[in-house]
C-alpha cells in the first residue's frame, strides 16, 4: 500500500499523464523526472503573451519525481500563485508528450478539492491537512 506524501511548504505537485499517442508510438521507457521538469519549464517559459508565467517558470526548481507521473517543483510563493492562476485559466502548458491532470499544493484546505471530490486515488490525495488539488471545472 502506498504511503501518503507530504509536500514541503513552497512546493507544488503536478499530476501528469502520458498522452495516448506517446504510448502507442512505442515509448516504453519512462522519461526521467529532470527531463520532464526541463520540458515543463521550457514549455511555460516560451509563453510570450504572459510575461508573469514565463518569469515564474524560469524561477522553478526541481524537487522530485514520483512514480505515476507526479512532478514536484518549488519556487517562491508568488511564482507558485502565478502557476496556480495559469492552471485555472487553462494557460499552464504541460511538458511535451504529457497532459496535466491536476495541480496540488501543501497546506490547509482553503476551498480546494476534498479527497472525495478530487477524483484521484493517488497517495498525494490523502490526509486532512495534506495537499490540496485544484481541478478545472
Amino acid at each position: 500500500m502506498a504511503r501518503p506524501v507530504q509536500l514541503a511548504p513552497g512546493s507544488l505537485a503536478l499530476v501528469l499523464c502520458r498522452l495516448e499517442a506517446q504510448k502507442a508510438a512505442g515509448a516504453t521507457e519512462e522519461p526521467g523526472g529532470r527531463a520532464v521538469f526541463r520540458a515543463f519549464r521550457r514549455a511555460n517559459a516560451r509563453c510570450f503573451w504572459n510575461a508573469r508565467l514565463a518569469r515564474a517558470a524560469s524561477r522553478l526548481a526541481f524537487q522530485g519525481w514520483l512514480r505515476r507521473g507526479v512532478l514536484l517543483v518549488r519556487a517562491p510563493p508568488a511564482c507558485l500563485q502565478v502557476l496556480r492562476d495559469a492552471w485555472r485559466r487553462r494557460a499552464l502548458r504541460p511538458p511535451r508528450g504529457f497532459r496535466i491532470r491536476a495541480v496540488g499544493e501543501c497546506g490547509t484546505r482553503r476551498g480546494g478539492a476534498s479527497r472525495a471530490s478530487c477524483g484521484l486515488r493517488a497517495p498525494l490525495c490523502r490526509g486532512e491537512r495534506g495537499p490540496v488539488f485544484y481541478h478545472r471545472g
